[in-house]
C-alpha cells in the first residue's frame, strides 16, 4: 500500500510587530522568498517603527497575505536589491508613512550595519531625527 500524504492549508491570523528589525534575509529553501518580512498564507501584519535593511526584497506578500506599514525605513544596501515585488506592492498599505532610501544613502544613514552585526548596540538605528525606523530600546 502506498503511502499518501495530506496538506493541510490553514490561514494565519493578524501580527503586529513594533520596533523590529528585518536584515539580511537568506534564502534556506522552501517556496518563500528572502524578505524581511514575508506575509503569507492569508495572514495580515502591521509593522509599526520598523527597519528592513539589506534584503533582496523589504516586504513580500503572496497571493492572499496583506501587508500595513507605518513610519518603517525601507534600507536596501545594492542596487539590485527591490523594495517590493510589483505584485506585493499593490498589497502594502501606508507606505507614505515609510522612508524608502536609495543605496547610497543606506551606507550613509546606517554606516555600521552589516550582515555581520550581531543586532546589539546602535548599528541599525535609524539616523538621529529620523522618525522611521528601528531603535535599540537600550539606548533611549
Amino acid at each position: 500500500m502506498a503511502a499518501t500524504e495530506e496538506y493541510i492549508t490553514t490561514d494565519w491570523g493578524d501580527a503586529e510587530l513594533r520596533n523590529c528589525l528585518g536584515g539580511y534575509a537568506e534564502k534556506r529553501g522552501g517556496s518563500g522568498t528572502e524578505a524581511g518580512l514575508h506575509v503569507c498564507g492569508g495572514g495580515r501584519a502591521a509593522a509599526v517603527g520598523c527597519t528592513f535593511i539589506g534584503n533582496a526584497i523589504a516586504v513580500d506578500a503572496d497571493q492572499k497575505g496583506e501587508a500595513r506599514l507605518a513610519a518603517c525605513l525601507i534600507a536596501p544596501t545594492t542596487a539590485a536589491a527591490a523594495a517590493f515585488t510589483a505584485e506585493t506592492e499593490a498589497k502594502v498599505a501606508g507606505l507614505d508613512t515609510c522612508r524608502l532610501l536609495a543605496p547610497e544613502e543606506t551606507a550613509e544613514a546606517l554606516p555600521q550595519a552589516s550582515a555581520g552585526r550581531d543586532g546589539i548596540g546602535t548599528a541599525f538605528d535609524a539616523p538621529p531625527g529620523e522618525k522611521a525606523g528601528y531603535r535599540n530600546r537600550s539606548t533611549e
